[in-house]
């Protein structure tokens, strides 16, 4: 079998990447963040007016641990907090996720 060049070069590129993704997945990663949105809307129904929107998550070898919240300004806005656990290897990913709020107006 007889390999050009561009296919040489791109096998190359590609056994490249294999060992820095696997030495990636030996490291702690996390993520933070928060939205300040507007209006909360949730399949078409209005929850709420100004909510903040906080997520964390935290990934290490294969598996992920995630938080998503939303919080009106108002007492009478919907609440609600999602978690979800994962694990993914090679092309093959699972999750399970609790919703929960309080069912708000």
């Amino acid at each position: 079998m007889k390999m050009n060049f561009k296919e040489t070069a791109l096998l190359l590129g590609l056994s490249m990447t294999v060992p820095a993704t696997s030495i990636a997945q030996d490291k702690v990663e996390a993520s933070v963040g928060a939205d300040l949105v507007s209006g909360y809307i949730w399949r078409g129904q209005d929850l709420g007016g100004v909510s903040i929107q906080p997520s964390l998550s935290v990934a290490y070898k294969g598996f992920s641990l995630g938080a998503w919240g939303s919080a009106g300004i108002e007492s009478a806005d919907t609440k609600e907090l999602d978690l979800t656990l994962g694990y993914s290897t090679g092309g093959f990913s699972i999750s399970v996720t609790d919703y929960w709020f309080n069912g708000g107006p």
